[in-house]
């Protein structure tokens, strides 16, 4: 699976198993991610989107929902979107809130650099860094 750390976050796209479990089993969804679940995540927008959500291959999560886990407590803060399949570079886009991502209000400010504009330039899966 690919994704993507900095110092403080690990970002991975959202594997439809746990996506199908968000509204209706939050422990199996927080199994299924290896992280916990933040308790004002996801809002409830993101999950009736995901319910909406034909189910994808694996291959294709990767330009979905990807999910913010703080990599300190292993807890998911937040999500945000790819902007689609990566171009000629081979750059993966990640776009917070005007693409619909959200994070939990005490992750927001100062502790965690806003992701808009994250580019992961390496091989796709390779857990290479973000340069942001």
């Amino acid at each position: 699976m690919p994704r993507v750390t900095t110092d403080r976050l690990e970002l991975k796209p959202l594997p439809a198993k746990a996506a199908a479990l968000l509204a209706e089993d939050r422990d199996g969804a927080a199994a299924v991610l290896g992280a916990a679940l933040a308790v004002a995540w996801p809002e409830p927008n993101l999950v009736g989107l995901l319910r909406l959500r034909p189910p994808v291959s694996p291959e294709a999560e990767a330009f979905g929902v990807w999910v913010m886990i703080e990599r300190t407590t292993r807890v998911v803060i937040g999500d945000v979107g790819s902007k689609g399949r990566p171009g000629d570079a081979a750059v993966v886009r990640l776009a917070t809130r005007c693409c619909g991502g959200t994070a939990r209000p005490g992750a927001r400010h100062s502790r965690h650099p806003s992701t808009t504009g994250i580019e992961h330039s390496g091989p796709i899966g390779s857990g290479a860094r973000s340069p942001a």
